[in-house]
């Protein structure tokens, strides 16, 4: 069989990249998530929750254009009461538009800063509330 044959289709594509954190609180929950818009809203294509700053990669991202999305939460894990507050972003930093193309690899650095409202609308599950339920407890 000719090796092209045995070799699967890429219909997927991969976002990869680091995140830095400008200087600041320091940052203990981190979720990157790929969304259809500049607006962190609705159901993200692909996420990963962090624990701090570093490398990241996302595969399996559908084809079309993408804008990447980080926000950060200080303290968002109560050791005393174990419970799970909402609370605004600490920080946030995005990427795009990016082109994502069968087999191919996006890679972007993000550099999170303090959050401020009209910076990056955040209308998703903030890291507080979503990083516990992917089983990360600061």
């Amino acid at each position: 069989m000719p090796p092209e044959l045995s070799q699967p289709l890429a219909t997927s594509g991969t976002v990869t990249g680091v995140l830095d954190v400008a200087t600041g609180p320091p940052v203990r929950t981190v979720v990157v998530a790929v969304f259809e818009g500049p607006v962190a809203e609705g159901r993200p294509q692909r996420m990963t929750a962090l624990t701090g700053p570093g490398p990241w990669c996302l595969r399996g991202i559908d084809p079309g254009v993408y804008y990447v999305i980080a926000a950060a939460a200080r303290d968002c894990w109560d050791q005393v009461s174990r419970a799970v507050p909402i609370r605004d972003p600490a920080a946030v930093g995005c990427a795009g538009p990016l082109e994502v193309l069968p087999g191919s690899v996006q890679s972007v650095r993000i550099r999170l800063s303090p959050w401020l409202p009209a910076r990056v609308p955040i209308l998703f599950p903030l890291p507080c509330v979503t990083a516990p339920c992917l089983g990360i407890h600061p």
